[in-house]
């Protein structure tokens, strides 16, 4: 169904701000935003969404979402920014996954446990309603359309899902995107997106986090966090963990691409990622709001001395990246 209004406006939806939507997607011949959840909807005046062309709206059928749409050939006279990704309503501690604390629960909401039969496989990071960041190496490709694997938002307790009736909440992966060059030798193009089957609902437990802004550089503080084991070969952590860490310069000692990957790590050696933790975000803060400046690919084992981790560089992919969500 599409409502088509000769006035210039822009969509509204309750738990989605006006700057959330970017014309990022082509679908029909116009561009329009991500799918939104809709729950109450109002239409108010904002002048520059479509240059005064019309503009339209269009409902997902018995999806609860909706999309606004412009003209594909209409150039928007200035970008929507992108202004509420990377920003929680449950501030994380400052607290300093190997040697790791506990984050304090939904404080990190762009976070999903990326699963294997039901178990917690790998992290990863919500970039929109509908797609989620990850490693390549995370995914069997004999198995990618199988069914076997979900993705769980919302989530900080493995063994204790009933906290909150508002969350987790497991989602069904309509498709997998792994980079056409992802080399599992050298674990360059080390990356992945997943598309979720139905938008999530953004909620003080779920939001996105925002991907294009400054890359972090050697010596900047960044942020960790995952369900990874606590020891190398240990065990799971039922809980989210966090760890703060730095950019580095030791990675040398891999096979390292400077372009394409970040290398980080702490001077002592006592904070890492570790198994599980593959997937997740590098997390660099920036003008208030967190960034996902890298994913979680390799190291030789888990905060072993001289040997940081190594993680894909994000900003390299932003075209790839893109280009996978504009066919949603």
């Amino acid at each position: 169904n599409m409502l088509y209004l000769t006035t210039l406006s822009l969509l509204f939806v309750v738990g989605v701000t006006a700057n959330q939507l970017e014309l990022s997607v082509i679908e029909h011949g116009k561009r329009c935003t991500q799918w939104v959840p809709l729950s109450s909807l109002w239409i108010s005046m904002m002048p520059g969404l479509c240059s005064g062309a019309p503009y339209a709206e269009r409902n997902a059928a018995d999806s609860g979402s909706i999309r606004a749409c412009c003209d594909a050939d209409v150039v928007p006279t200035k970008p929507i920014p992108n202004q509420e990704c990377g920003k929680q309503i449950i501030t994380p501690t400052q607290t300093r996954i190997v040697g790791g604390s506990e984050a304090r629960a939904h404080s990190w909401p762009w976070l999903i446990s990326f699963q294997r039969n039901g178990g917690h496989s790998c992290g990863g990071t919500l970039i929109d309603t509908q797609h989620v960041l990850t490693a390549a190496h995370c995914i069997d490709t004999e198995e990618v359309n199988s069914g076997i694997y979900s993705v769980v938002t919302g989530l900080h307790d493995h063994d204790n899902w009933n906290y909150d009736r508002r969350s987790p909440q497991r989602h069904r992966i309509a498709k997998i995107f792994i980079h056409n060059q992802y080399d599992t030798n050298t674990q360059e193009n080390d990356i992945a997106i997943l598309r979720l089957d139905t938008p999530v609902t953004l909620s003080e437990h779920v939001n996105i986090a925002c991907l294009q802004g400054p890359d972090p550089e050697v010596n900047s503080n960044v942020m960790i966090a995952g369900w990874g084991t606590t020891s190398f070969q240990g065990s799971v952590s039922q809980k989210l963990l966090q760890a703060p860490i730095k950019i580095m310069n030791g990675c040398h000692v891999y096979n390292f691409n400077n372009e394409k990957q970040l290398c980080g790590g702490t001077p002592q050696f006592h904070m890492d990622t570790c198994q599980g933790d593959s997937g997740g975000p590098l997390m660099y803060q920036a003008n208030g709001q967190w960034h996902v400046s890298g994913v979680v690919s390799y190291g030789n084992g888990c905060a072993f001395k001289d040997f940081p981790g190594v993680y894909t560089r994000v900003s390299h992919y932003i075209p790839w990246i893109n280009q996978i969500r504009s066919t949603a």
